[in-house]
């Protein structure tokens, strides 16, 4: 009987450890995607990749619904226009991660920014320029880029030679004049045009960068940074 006993409390224990076991897991599942690579800019000197701070196991259309009810509740879209912005956001890439970004703006500025976006302006958020006018010579794209891969290669200074990293002398002063040597500059691809095309990241000393998608002739100030 005692031996029965022994047995019956051996299994338990092994039951109780696994279901332990599991509940961390499933922690864990909520609370990360290890499957994501947003970057973090910050700190170390080398580009930090964290897991998504949105719930692995919940759908992005449900994430999606949840960041426009409260938009609604907070009065920057109308509750009725909801199932509209539903379908126009969906239909743009790279949904979650930007959705991310977007939640990290203030209230008035994630406002501004949806508005922009349904219009279809050149609007950023995070690492990504969403209906990018992207101008070669004669000719216009407008395109969403994922400028992420780049501010992987600023961060940790890794170039290669088409990546055309310089120095920019900032010879016409549409960025902040500093000292010679400051800024640089890097190649930002551009499928489909030859020589690379014309899009660009300035970055100065201090980390800032700025995003140029027609030679040089527009600069926009990026939320990211590098250290």
């Amino acid at each position: 009987m005692k031996k029965i006993f022994l047995i019956i409390t051996y299994c338990l224990l092994i039951v109780a450890t696994a279901a332990g076991a599991q509940e961390q897991y499933s922690y864990i599942g909520q609370r990360y995607d290890s499957h994501s690579s947003e970057e973090q800019f910050t700190g170390t000197g080398k580009t930090q990749y964290r897991a998504s701070a949105l719930p692995q196991q919940k759908p992005v259309d449900l994430i999606l619904r949840d960041f426009l009810n409260r938009q609604a509740a907070l009065g920057s879209i109308n509750e009725k226009s909801i199932p509209q912005y539903e379908r126009f956001l969906s239909s743009l890439p790279l949904l979650q991660d930007m959705l991310y970004y977007l939640q990290k703006k203030q209230s008035d500025e994630q406002k501004t920014t949806l508005e922009s976006l349904v219009q279809r302006k050149s609007t950023i958020i995070g690492p990504f320029i969403y209906f990018s006018k992207i101008r070669d010579y004669d000719r216009q794209l407008i395109r969403h880029v994922d400028l992420r891969t780049v501010i992987n290669k600023i961060q940790n200074q890794s170039f290669h030679k088409e990546d055309g990293w310089k120095v920019f002398n900032n010879y016409e002063r549409r960025l902040p004049r500093k000292p010679k040597g400051y800024y640089h500059e890097v190649r930002v691809p551009t499928a489909g045009l030859k020589r690379g095309g014309p899009q660009r990241i300035v970055y100065g000393d201090d980390g800032e960068m700025y995003y140029t998608p027609d030679h040089y002739e527009s600069f926009r100030k990026l939320e990211v940074k590098v250290r």
